[in-house]
């Protein structure tokens, strides 16, 4: 068994992914950290050689537990029980689902810290009661890279030269989640409705087929000279799992029911029980867009500050004719959106740079110490990868089993052949 400081992470991006933001976290750590990071796409499948290493710590990345059953297959799930003198470390978010599955993963796996996106106040009620881990942080959805001040500087347009007054895209998220996910719908439709006679370009959306992706969001932001936004998030934090079913089992005996109703059937005792609210990557992009945020009035995390940083809302509308005003002084306006500018994105404070530093720093409180030879690390990471590049080979070779083409069964059984040889 070879032995390595270097720090295992594993993640999950299938190659048809557009969530540049995933990539942008991932790829931190291996940019700003001390430690060197060896990274293995769960996507892939099993590295066999992962067995004959012992790594000083395992990063499991968020990537990894968006859905049920989580991103790790067999192999991994028996891989991460076996490591036993590994710090194991999670990354986690969309916490307030699965809890229970992700209670019993966190025992098996024996993890010995989590990043979580909660308060610090519902740690003990969520994790440290639930499971055996005592060792919880607060981490954000996202932080500012270097690429997103780039592009901000390539597409920022003058203020007064913006095609889109009020810009906003978002989805109608499922009742189960509460109203602090239907904020998100909510906005858009009572703002959309408010501004109907305010001659302003308005170009707002709910609906799956108008989002906007990669770089034409940029582009997309770059343009509005106000962006909605709310917290992102939700006010349902199922631990049990019990409140979703209850929703579902309501919802398939009443199809047509609204949100009152269901409200009031099941979720007003559950309502910011747990509240589940962050700060979302959308408002860094604003504010390196330098686009003016209009958000509804919030603590957002003590990051951005209403008439500082971002035009405030009520979240009943009650002061909309103050908005429209205040959007109408420029200086006013101006001045919201170079403050946000120079604290969210000049100021260094939200940059990845700046988490990863805080990550080493616990590693390093955890006993952890960074290697100075990476020559080891590139050894252990060039097998690795080795047998990934296999992997991946092979699966690409099943795919021509649809796709005909001349000499395509001699093409196949040569690279077989050639394969096998190197797995060998």
């Amino acid at each position: 068994m070879k032995t390595t400081s270097s720090v295992l992470l594993l993640y999950h991006y299938p190659s048809f992914d557009d969530a540049s933001t995933i990539m942008e976290h991932i790829d931190a750590f291996g940019k700003y950290s001390d430690f060197n990071i060896i990274k293995v796409n769960t996507d892939l499948g099993f590295p066999k050689y992962l067995n004959s290493v012992e790594f000083s710590a395992i990063i499991l990345h968020y990537s990894l537990f968006g859905v049920f059953p989580f991103k790790l297959n067999e192999k991994f799930n028996k891989y991460l029980c076996k490591k036993n003198k590994s710090i194991k470390i999670t990354f986690f978010q969309d916490e307030m689902h699965y809890c229970p599955e992700r209670f019993d993963f966190l025992k098996k796996a024996d993890i010995s810290v989590i990043y979580s996106l909660l308060d610090k106040k519902y740690f003990n009620e969520v994790y440290k009661l639930n499971s055996h881990v005592n060792d919880v942080r607060e981490t954000l959805t996202g932080y500012v890279c270097d690429d997103l001040v780039e592009k901000g500087l390539k597409y920022q347009i003058p203020f007064k030269d913006r095609k889109i007054d009020v810009g906003y895209r978002a989805r109608k998220l499922d009742f189960k989640y509460g109203s602090g996910a239907l904020e998100k719908y909510e906005i858009a439709e009572k703002f959309e409705q408010e501004a109907k006679n305010k001659l302003l370009t308005i170009d707002i959306s709910t609906r799956e087929q108008d989002r906007i992706y990669g770089v034409n969001w940029y582009k997309f932001t770059a343009n509005c000279k106000f962006m909605l936004g709310v917290m992102a998030g939700t006010s349902i934090f199922d631990i049990t799992g019990q409140i979703h079913k209850e929703v579902d089992l309501f919802l398939i005996k009443n199809p047509n029911a609204s949100f009152n109703e269901v409200r009031l059937a099941i979720l007003d005792d559950y309502e910011n029980k747990i509240r589940y609210r962050t700060i979302s990557p959308r408002l860094f992009e604003c504010a390196a867009m330098k686009t003016c945020m209009i958000l509804y009035k919030d603590d957002y995390q003590g990051i951005l500050k209403e008439g500082i940083h971002y035009i405030g809302l009520e979240k009943d509308f009650s002061n909309i004719n103050t908005v429209f005003s205040q959007m109408s002084d420029f200086t006013f306006v101006n001045e919201i959106i170079e403050n946000a500018y120079r604290d969210l994105i000049l100021s260094g404070d939200y940059h990845y740079k700046k988490f990863v530093k805080n990550f080493d720093e616990t590693l390093l409180s955890l006993g952890l110490k960074p290697e100075s030879e990476k020559h080891e690390t590139e050894l252990v990471n060039n097998l690795i990868q080795r047998d990934i590049w296999i992997r991946l080979s092979l699966r690409r070779i099943k795919s021509l089993k649809s796709i005909p083409f001349p000499g395509r069964s001699l093409l196949k059984y040569i690279i077989v052949k050639l394969i096998r040889g190197l797995k060998n």
